[in-house]
């Protein structure tokens, strides 16, 4: 069985991944390892389901480079984490 999303509630979580972002950023410069973690997790988990694998394998990714202290990788993976959200946005309001 398959259901469609509502646009509003795809708008909603884009919002939250926008928030998150904030998170990340200052996650990086705590070096809070944690944040990651537990917003990775997330993402890695509801990603698929509002239609955002890709958001879906960075929420992993972010949780492997966390778990590993790599703070590198991670800056690179918020990089790509934004540019996804904002494709996304941009697709959703076309």
């Amino acid at each position: 069985m398959t259901f469609e999303i509502p646009k509003a509630s795809i708008d909603s979580y884009l919002q939250r991944r926008f928030q998150d972002l904030d998170k990340f950023k200052e996650a990086l410069t705590k070096k809070d390892a944690d944040v990651f973690m537990k917003i990775g997790h997330q993402i890695k988990g509801n990603g698929v389901t509002f239609g955002f694998p890709g958001l879906s394998d960075l929420g992993m990714k972010m949780e492997q480079a966390a778990s590993a202290h790599s703070y590198e990788k991670l800056q690179a993976l918020v990089s790509e984490y934004e540019t996804q959200i904002q494709a996304a946005k941009k697709k959703l309001e076309s």
